[in-house]
């Protein structure tokens, strides 16, 4: 037991002396230039820049404006008599301050039109004196400190960017704007100036999503009916060009082993895809057996003909406006569907009637104000649609 209590002592003696010589404590950045990180997504596509953010004014309080650019910040290149910074490879400015400024890309990229693998590079800017141009520099060499350790055979991109005089910034920013589903525009701002360049992802950003959809409907997703639902009409929507592999999900959506199930949402996203596929007839085939269904709501009936009506298809939207009605009789929407479609062919009165009846069943207030307003219209002999 003695013998035993001995080892654990000197055990614990040994850790204690280690951890004295190896722990430290957690203090703030040199020159309280916190650290910062901003993301943006594009699509499925990320980009993430974190770097310490410095201020006009410096840590005791002096202001520095007007002293940034070309002396803080120096043109060109520079030896820092350190690390591989030497008067034979002079170096870029670090693009912030204290450890490397890091940008990071989750997939494969395009800076101002060219190819930018995915992955974590160092960002560092060659600041030129003449504003035309400067040089925007991602190196493979993300953990280096500062500029210290650059070397340019590491470089992976070397691009060109103008800067522009800017609104005053006091902190050194890096931010995101003009933000669409496949690019963006990253800017970096300080003092009087800001360089921004584009971001955009190489590949289509719906072809992205359209692989991470095939992915997730092979695994655990894919086991029930309304993922593939969702991605065949996503499909049609958006046009991604692949009407067959569409085709297929939402066939596996009706009738798939385990997962299919027969409903509207189904049929109708079938009807959609057959639709898109030119194949008309068959389309409309499907969705007369979706609104036959018995899990169509009134609402979905109302949006199909809805439909028809934009399409021009008068006497189709209003059989099935009138179909809605024998189905569900007591609803405000069924009502304001027929009231549309008698207004649409030209009998006011009997729209009239039916517009009345819709508000007498408390309709959303929206609805309401709609059609108290298709009232006005009706009584000067006008259709309302």
């Amino acid at each position: 037991m003695k013998q035993s209590c001995f080892r654990i002592s000197l055990l614990l003696a040994f850790v204690l002396s280690t951890d004295l010589l190896t722990a430290q404590i957690t203090l703030p950045p040199s020159g309280d230039n916190q650290h910062s990180e901003v993301s943006q997504w594009m699509g499925l596509a990320k980009a993430t820049f974190s770097w310490n953010s410095v201020d006009v004014h410096d840590p005791n309080g002096a202001d520095r404006h007007g002293h940034i650019w070309g002396e803080l910040v120096p043109y060109g290149l520079t030896n820092e008599g350190f690390g591989e910074s030497n008067k034979d490879n002079p170096t870029p400015w670090r693009a912030g301050s204290n450890e490397n400024t890091v940008v990071e890309f989750s997939h494969d990229v395009k800076i101002n039109g060219q190819p930018l693998p995915a992955g974590r590079y160092g960002f560092f800017i060659l600041v030129d004196k003449d504003p035309e141009d400067w040089t925007l520099i991602f190196s493979k060499n993300a953990n280096s400190w500062g500029a210290y350790f650059y070397k340019k055979e590491e470089d992976a991109l070397r691009v060109t960017a103008k800067p522009q005089t800017h609104p005053y910034s006091e902190w050194l920013t890096y931010e995101f704007d003009d933000r669409e589903l496949g690019s963006c525009t990253a800017r970096l701002r300080w003092e009087d100036k800001a360089v921004a360049f584009k971001i955009e992802t190489a590949q289509d950003p719906k072809q992205l999503y359209l692989a991470g959809i095939r992915d997730q409907l092979r695994g655990a997703t894919g086991f029930s009916w309304q993922p593939w639902q969702q991605a065949a009409d996503w499909c049609v929507t958006n046009k991604t060009g692949n009407l067959e592999e569409a085709l297929a999900w939402a066939e596996n959506s009706i009738s798939g082993v385990f997962v299919g199930k027969k409903n509207f949402a189904t049929l109708s996203t079938k009807a959609n895809v057959l639709r898109a596929m030119g194949r008309t007839a068959d389309a409309q085939k499907i969705m007369q057996e979706a609104i036959a269904d018995a899990s169509a709501t009134a609402m979905d009936i109302h949006t199909y003909a809805r439909a028809l009506q934009g399409a021009g298809k008068k006497q189709e939207a209003f059989d099935v406006f009138k179909l809605n009605a024998e189905k569900h009789p007591n609803e405000w929407v069924t009502n304001a569907g027929l009231a549309r479609g008698y207004s649409m062919m030209g009998d006011y009165k009997k729209a009239m009637q039916y517009v009345k009846e819709a508000l007498r069943l408390n309709p959303p207030e929206q609805n309401k104000q709609f059609l108290e307003k298709a009232v006005e219209i009706l009584a000067q002999g006008k259709d309302f649609n």
